[in-house]
């Protein structure tokens, strides 16, 4: 099983390194959720673990034979699926929390701690200017920007797996072509080769009848022959 497992455990514990990243990442966004920097970062982490994720999900579908390490694998490939998920949806409140923070405008602290993503306190907005409000405009338009940009991440992955998927089909379906063409002449052969051996037998027992019929022909002239001998005092 380690000639079969090499490649899937390698795939697999890259997958879980990019998820670990991710987990840093996010949790860098929360506490920074303004910081252009931290988003971009984990925008660019979510794409790196979706990556890995394809390339251990192609692993599975078509490299890994053994039953047993298919399934075990296929099992860590969904917690951590799962747990990519859940991160992304943590970022995208996080995002959201922040712009919404901006609009309306927050304490920026807690009694004795920092404000979380879901500690949203409203505020008066009277006196905000126009710039400030333009501002958290801006910010509401980048989360409405990463949410497509996600949207149309997997879009693509989607679109890559169908493909993988209909080229593993027509491989598929070209072997079973050839394995039905294969058949089909063998049948063809065997067929033949039925009609000779009964065109063989038929062939032996004519000769044989005709053996027979010359045969018992000889006996009878012998027979004859002797008749008239012995009626003429030959013998």
């Amino acid at each position: 099983m380690a000639a079969v497992g090499t490649d899937i455990y390698n795939l697999a514990v890259a997958y879980d390194e990019q998820v670990e990243a991710l987990v840093q990442a996010v949790q860098l966004v929360r506490e920074n959720p303004t910081d252009a920097k931290f988003k971009g970062e984990a925008n660019e982490q979510i794409k790196k673990c979706h990556e890995a994720k394809r390339f251990l999900g192609f692993e599975l579908s078509s490299g890994v034979k053994d039953k047993e390490t298919k399934t075990m694998y296929t099992e860590r490939k969904k917690e951590m699926d799962r747990r990519v998920h859940e991160l992304t949806k943590d970022l995208e409140d996080a995002l959201a929390s922040a712009a919404r923070a901006a609009l309306f405008g927050v304490d920026g602290e807690r009694q004795g701690g920092s404000l979380g993503a879901d500690d949203v306190y409203l505020r008066d907005t009277k006196g905000k200017g126009n710039q400030e409000l333009l501002d958290s405009a801006g910010r509401v338009q980048d989360l409405t920007q990463f949410s497509l940009t996600r949207t149309q991440q997997t879009i693509q992955q989607t679109k890559l797996i169908a493909n993988l998927t209909l080229e593993d089909l027509e491989d598929q379906k070209q072997q079973i072509a050839g394995i039905s063409e294969e058949l089909h002449t063998m049948g063809d052969k065997l067929t033949s080769a039925d009609s000779r051996v009964r065109e063989f037998v038929r062939g032996i027992w004519g000769d044989n009848i005709i053996k027979g019929f010359m045969i018992v022909n000889s006996i009878l002239v012998i027979a004859i022959v002797g008749y008239v001998l012995s009626k003429d005092g030959t013998f």
